[in-house]
């Protein structure tokens, strides 16, 4: 694990984009803003709206617990945490924000693969992972080139992995 302290509440959402950060450890009181206000300009900027973010605080109330959770925080942790716990937790958050991003890689690539599909294959209705008949190509150009319903309107062997689709 590494770790990357930001002493200046204003430069920690740039720091944590710049590093690209897989867990947030923030304070609910600083110096200079309130950990509210930052934790939900976490969550409006794009890059670190998923982000996950353990808050640390001296109050145990449940109020500021859940005004914390309302914000957009991933956990709560009363200072100062028991070392083991608090890795625990970097370490489950983490794990689960790789998760999501891994997920959300391979359904960004589904996408594509079911737009690439649709371009050159346009007779199949809805491909599932089975695009092993595309072309080894992306979908930028037009393919392909001969009219539809030609002797080369059927598709080239690929490289893509395993695919089903279900015909018209």
């Amino acid at each position: 694990i590494d770790f990357h302290y930001c002493g200046n509440p204003t430069e920690a959402l740039a720091l944590a984009c710049h590093i690209e950060a897989n867990v947030v450890l923030m304070d609910l009181v600083m110096p200079t803003q309130c950990g509210l206000d930052l934790l939900r300009d976490f969550r409006a900027n794009p890059r670190t709206a998923s982000l996950p973010v353990i808050m640390l605080s001296v109050k145990e109330d449940a109020e500021t617990k859940s005004r914390a959770f309302t914000a957009g925080a991933n956990d709560y942790l009363v200072k100062l945490p028991d070392g083991i716990e608090l890795v625990a937790r970097i370490r489950y958050h983490s794990r689960g924000y790789i998760n999501l991003l891994q997920r959300n890689e391979a359904y960004d690539a589904l996408l594509k693969s079911k737009r690439c599909a649709s371009i050159y294959c346009p007779r199949m209705v809805e491909p599932r992972l089975l695009l092993n008949d595309l072309p080894n190509r992306d979908c930028d150009g037009p393919w392909p080139p001969a009219t539809a319903g030609s002797s080369t309107d059927r598709i080239p062997r690929g490289q893509f992995v395993a695919a089903h689709a279900t015909r018209r």
